[in-house]
């Protein structure tokens, strides 16, 4: 079994944001002023674990899944993607 790398999870977040309309980054440099944007996915890593987080329009984060293995996080974000996917064919079928 190939070992899951931070790369890899960062790629399917980048597909979270752009099938979600919501920013690549976390973070904005604008007129020399770091700027929060809302509403981006990212991965955050603390104390040997990941997790997918929200940016907060409150100036926090919020856990979208909670802290586990990069392996488990890469398991949980293609299904967190099939889920999306569902939901735009449901609504797809239904208009």
């Amino acid at each position: 079994m190939q070992r899951v790398s931070l790369t890899q999870l960062e790629i399917l977040v980048k597909r979270i944001n752009e099938a979600t309309g919501m920013p690549v980054t976390p973070y904005t440099r604008v007129n020399n002023v770091t700027v929060a944007n809302v509403g981006n996915y990212h991965i955050d890593e603390a104390y040997g674990g990941v997790s997918l987080c929200q940016m907060s329009d409150m100036g926090g984060v919020y856990t979208i899944l909670e802290r586990s293995t990069k392996r488990e996080l890469f398991y949980q974000l293609h299904a967190f993607l099939a889920g999306m996917a569902t939901m735009a064919l449901r609504r797809k079928v239904k208009s």
